[in-house]
């Protein structure tokens, strides 16, 4: 991921043998990677979507265009933080709880 927001956050969390890297068939793979134009044939399978509104690499207002391209059952539930604190708490509680509801309702 691109930007002084990311290189920081890996830095920070960054293992001894980690590389700041990326192979060519990883680049490859992202590049092909598509789900974007085929979202509105998921349908039936439920889909829940937890963004972050002060995302630099993922813009709200591009998953809710998304969203709204994807049929039902769907839901989407936004957190008001940056891409990284997702993965700490008390965010992470909250998005793997909203998950849990999800699942346990559409599985």
């Amino acid at each position: 991921m691109p930007g002084k927001e990311a290189y920081d956050e890996y830095m920070a969390i960054r293992q001894s043998n980690w590389r700041n890297q990326v192979t060519r068939e990883s680049l490859e793979k992202m590049r092909e990677f598509d789900p974007v134009s085929m979202i509105h044939m998921m349908s039936p399978m439920a889909l829940l979507l937890i963004p972050v509104e002060k995302d630099s690499f993922f813009p709200l207002d591009l998953v809710k265009a998304l969203y709204e391209k994807a049929r039902e059952p769907k839901a989407i539930s936004a957190l008001p933080i940056k891409h990284f604190e997702a993965y700490s708490e008390p965010w992470l509680s909250r998005a793997a709880n909203e998950a849990i509801n999800w699942f346990r309702q559409h599985l």
